[in-house]
């Protein structure tokens, strides 16, 4: 896990360091990719090819997302690209693994904040070395993060319909434009990799003891 950090690390850096990035239409409304998306995305694919030669890879930006049995490592380079070209300052690199479609382990890193998420099949989550659970905060007292998406037209009347019932019952909802949202709600991920990112991350994370101070595995540390 010390490597993952690391490369976690190196590409928050990287993102970064763009202060202005390109910015492209992927040719759906409001679904946009920028140029540290792609340059972040290279980077750590590249590391992860050197580091598991035989592991194969679903990444956000590229077209071909099959899954198999093998080894596969689920990339979304910047979690949260439209926040991050509007400066928003609410994005994450995220990586995800999984072996005969069951989650290995996985990271979140936000280097706004400089918080890393990590977890490991049967070991746990932790964030900044610090153990997280899921919490007991009742369903009443809740705040429920979720993800939607604009670019998903027929998902639109199923996530009205969803909010419109969870309401009544709950806290609060939010909503960030990324995986983890901040002070301890947890996020929903967008129905492409980062779905399968969070079952390698967030599924591993619940575990019977350490801090309860993040809502789920995801929750902020």
């Amino acid at each position: 896990m010390n490597e993952l950090d690391s490369l976690l690390r190196a590409a928050g850096r990287m993102m970064l360091d763009y202060q202005s990035p390109k910015v492209f239409s992927k040719g759906h409304h409001a679904d946009f990719v920028t140029e540290a998306d792609i340059a972040v995305q290279s980077y750590l694919v590249d590391a992860l090819q050197r580091a598991y030669p035989r592991a194969k890879f679903l990444a956000e930006e590229e077209e071909r997302h099959v899954l198999t049995d093998a080894l596969t490592f689920i990339i979304d380079p910047i979690d949260g690209t439209t926040n991050y070209f509007r400066r928003r300052r609410c994005s994450m690199i995220s990586i995800g693994a999984v072996e005969n479609k069951l989650p290995v382990f996985g990271g979140l890193y936000d280097p706004y904040l400089d918080e890393m998420y990590l977890a490991e099949r049967g070991k746990g989550a932790t964030c900044n070395g610090e153990r997280i659970r899921v919490s007991d905060t009742p369903m009443d007292k809740a705040l429920i993060g979720f993800g939607s998406a604009p670019y998903y037209e027929e998902l639109f009347s199923l996530t009205g319909r969803t909010v419109s019932t969870l309401l009544p019952k709950i806290a609060d909802v939010r909503r960030t434009g990324r995986s983890k949202n901040r002070r301890g709600a947890p996020g929903g991920p967008p129905p492409a990799g980062n779905c399968a990112t969070w079952r390698a991350a967030s599924a591993m994370g619940t575990s019977s003891g350490g801090s309860s101070r993040g809502t789920t595995a995801r929750g902020r540390c």
